[in-house]
């Protein structure tokens, strides 16, 4: 599901030891930059320049972060994503390349990621998501300035099958 399709009336959340879980919060970002790749930390940060995506973003932390001090995952239009090692990749016309290779994986690549998240988390004194990347497009050819603003519907559905579900490689 694109990042517009999301209910938030319908994301179902409990409270277990009082931080928020979320059942049914997946879905595709728009496309960004990876300048730096994946890091020794197993996370990814993307540079948004989709202003729509920005705003829903800060929506949804208003809507679902209800716990403080909150710890956004999105500072300066930059996204940071936990990414695993066995997250598979996707070419941008959906051929699987492989798994998540190591530090510096994605460098100064385009991409586009399927997004959980599966709750909150607590630590260093503050509150904040946890979002996990499901799986990883890489583009081949730059994205202008102008084509980012125009983005919010282009290709985001690339890395969900007709049915809304997850493509898993074979």
């Amino acid at each position: 599901m694109k990042w517009v399709g999301v209910d938030f009336d319908a994301i179902e959340v409990t409270r277990p030891k009082g931080i928020p879980k979320f059942n049914g919060l997946r879905f595709q970002i728009p496309r960004g930059l990876c300048r730096y790749g994946h890091s020794e930390y197993k996370t990814v940060s993307v540079e948004l320049g989709n202003r729509a995506f920005i705003n829903w973003w800060r929506d949804m932390e208003q809507k679902l972060g209800d716990m403080q001090p909150f710890n956004s995952n999105l500072k300066d239009n930059t996204l940071r994503l936990k990414v695993g090692d066995d997250v598979p990749v996707f070419d941008e016309r959906r051929n699987y390349i492989g798994l998540v290779a190591g530090t510096g994986y994605g460098a100064g690549k385009q991409m586009s990621c399927l997004v959980e998240i599966p709750g909150m988390y607590y630590y260093n004194n503050q509150y904040g998501f946890i979002v996990r990347c499901v799986q990883v497009m890489l583009y081949d050819d730059p994205l202008s300035p102008e084509d980012e603003e125009q983005n919010a519907d282009v290709k985001q559905c690339a890395l969900l099958d007709s049915d809304g579900e997850t493509e898993r490689p074979s």
